[in-house]
């Protein structure tokens, strides 16, 4: 799982909307996007909190739910370099 302690540079593999999956690397450490939430005839409604991080190849952020670290193992069947 990517988190605020993941290092800038770490492979990942990004799963994208599409179903298609990225080899690439982190750009960002995680951070927390919040989504303020407009209250709805009275009604206190919860702000939105999701972890995000910038990748190389992807422009903007993505949910780091949708992002796995590639292990040592996985980068030598993919052939090293994530980027």
């Amino acid at each position: 799982m990517i988190d605020e302690d993941t290092p800038i540079g770490t492979a990942v593999l990004v799963r994208r909307d599409d179903g298609t999956e990225l080899r690439t690397s982190t750009r960002s450490q995680a951070y927390w996007l919040i989504q303020k939430a407009r209250p709805q005839r009275g009604r206190r409604v919860a702000d939105k909190k999701t972890l995000v991080v910038l990748v190389h190849g992807i422009s903007g952020c993505y949910d780091c739910d949708r992002i796995s670290p590639l292990s040592t193992r996985q980068l030598e069947l993919f052939g090293g370099s994530s980027r």
